[in-house]
């Protein structure tokens, strides 16, 4: 602003002093009135200098309004991503939740058993003590009864904290093993809610997956939890008598290894077909679904394994499909 004010001071005197020495008539041709003209010519000159004035003046508070506006957008930058942070560890505990409460649905189911047994033995303990028949090879093989059922459920809890511990290095696994595994610990479950699982396996050698494997493991585990919620609903449909039935298939070649879960169950609704792997999206809001199951299991396929996952349904027949790049041979 004072560079353009220096400049009309430098523009003003020379303006003035024009004015001065036409008024004064020398030089000027008496037969033309140019004191006038030149006079008007001043005041035009002066009139523009005015606008400019006002054009930088306006000019200052467009720049001003700018300033003031792109405050306003850093601060909603700042406020907006910091929502997103906040809504991305929501999602992050949400799923730690999620998966927990899986694991202790199964954990509960793999205790109860052996919980009732120590209930029996203790029992038995009690009566003999009673009738006095309580004697040391007595307490000797029923102590070795309970540390039986005891260690049991020791190895349950072994097994589940290898489960969802973390894989700190990827590394080679069997896909047919991951998958026993984890048919191994729900199975007992699935088995007490009518539902038999059946595993098919066809594969001319036993190709290796790279990866982290208890993701794996974790992928196909709610996958089996979401077939077992869509049986449930349909049975509860059709009655005790209906029989919930899960298929796996298990193929592997040179190029892929391909999962296929099918179930007999209620099917995936209509209205979520393009939304279904997006978090926060379930049909079972009454039975408590979390919505973020199947998106869990995408983002382990696409971005931890590279792979493909896809789905076909309709109610009594629904199969999710997985498919997996096998590292090369020689390549990696």
């Amino acid at each position: 602003m004072n560079r353009f004010k220096s400049r009309e001071n430098l523009y003003a005197a020379p303006l003035q002093r024009a004015e001065e020495i036409l008024a004064g008539g020398r030089g000027v041709d008496p037969s033309v009135d140019l004191p006038a003209e030149y006079s008007a010519l001043t005041e035009s000159y002066r009139a523009l200098l005015h606008q400019r004035d006002k054009t930088l003046q306006i000019s200052d508070s467009y720049q001003s309004q700018l300033l003031e506006l792109n405050a306003r957008l850093s601060q909603q930058v700042e406020e907006e991503t910091e929502k997103r942070l906040l809504h991305d560890r929501n999602f992050a505990q949400n799923a730690k939740v999620a998966a927990m409460g899986e694991m202790l649905g199964v954990i509960a189911h793999q205790w109860r058993q052996p919980l009732a047994a120590l209930a029996m033995i203790i029992q038995r303990l009690v009566v003999l003590q009673e009738e006095g028949m309580l004697s040391a090879g007595e307490v000797y093989s029923t102590g070795q009864r309970a540390m039986e059922q005891i260690r049991h459920m020791s190895e349950t809890i072994d097994e589940f904290r290898y489960f969802y511990s973390p894989n700190r290095l990827c590394e080679d696994f069997s896909p047919g093993d991951k998958l026993q595994e984890t048919i191994q610990l729900v199975a007992p479950q699935f088995a007490e809610r009518g539902i038999e699982i059946e595993l098919t396996v066809t594969a001319a050698e036993d190709r290796q997956l790279y990866g982290y494997p208890n993701q794996f493991k974790q992928a196909l585990i709610n996958l089996l939890a979401n077939a077992r919620e869509a049986i449930q609903e349909l049975k509860e449909l059709e009655g005790e008598n209906f029989v919930g039935r899960i298929a796996i298939d298990l193929s592997t070649d040179e190029q892929r290894c391909c999962i296929a879960i099918h179930d007999n169950g209620s099917g995936v609704p209509t209205a979520l077909a393009t939304t279904l792997f997006d978090p926060f999206v379930t049909s079972k809001n009454s039975s408590g679904g979390s919505g973020i199951g199947l998106f869990i299991v995408r983002t382990i396929v696409t971005d931890g394994f590279k792979g493909e996952l896809n789905y076909r349904s309709q109610p009594g027949d629904t199969t999710f499909s997985i498919s997996l790049p096998l590292p090369q041979r020689g390549l990696r």
